[in-house]
């Protein structure tokens, strides 16, 4: 029994020593272990360990790649009605615009007044919440647009309604149903 308080601090310090480096032995063990087993496995599989890569250097940025500022002086429209926007479509005169709450809208450039954008189309359901990831199934998400001219039909990729058709009156068709329905 130790009645000097210096005598039981050197004590217990010295068992923390010893308790710190059986924890050093281990880890070192545990690492040798594992050096040993990749290289071991990899030389009895016959597949030895993969070569080294070297990535090429990335191309230059000129001509199309050079810095430019053409989209330093762009005005953002409809920023409140346009949540989310995914894709867009140029059709016969207006463009479609495809967002994350579920709906495609028409949009006129060449109209200046508050009639320029309006709603074409909802996918799915029309929901208080839509765009929160909770009501996304529900709400439909179109992901792609692309017009087809020749038969004046719009076609969405929705991630939820699956591959869709689009007439000028905004009649939806399913094409194809998703795979996964939630």
């Amino acid at each position: 029994s130790f009645t000097n308080p210096s005598q039981v601090w050197i004590v217990w310090a010295m068992k923390q020593s010893v308790v710190a480096l059986i924890g050093l032995i281990l880890v070192l063990l545990v690492l040798v272990a594992n050096l040993w087993f990749v290289l071991s496995f990899s030389a009895l599989q016959g597949h030895p360990l993969p070569p080294s890569f070297t990535l090429p250097s990335p191309p230059s940025f000129q001509a199309a790649l050079s810095p430019n500022t053409l989209l330093s002086n762009f005005t953002q429209l409809h920023r409140s009605v346009l949540y989310g926007p995914e894709s867009l479509a140029e059709g016969p005169g207006p463009i479609f615009i495809s967002t994350g709450r579920g709906a495609i809208y028409q949009y006129s450039p060449e109209s200046q007044d508050q009639n320029a954008l309006k709603l074409h189309v909802r996918t799915g359901e029309v929901l208080h919440n839509c765009g929160e990831r909770s009501v996304e199934f529900r709400c439909g998400r179109p992901l792609g647009l692309r017009w087809n001219e020749s038969t004046s039909t719009l076609f969405a990729a929705d991630a939820y309604k699956g591959l869709l058709s689009i007439n000028q009156k905004g009649e939806v068709t399913t094409l194809v149903q998703p795979i996964l329905n939630q």
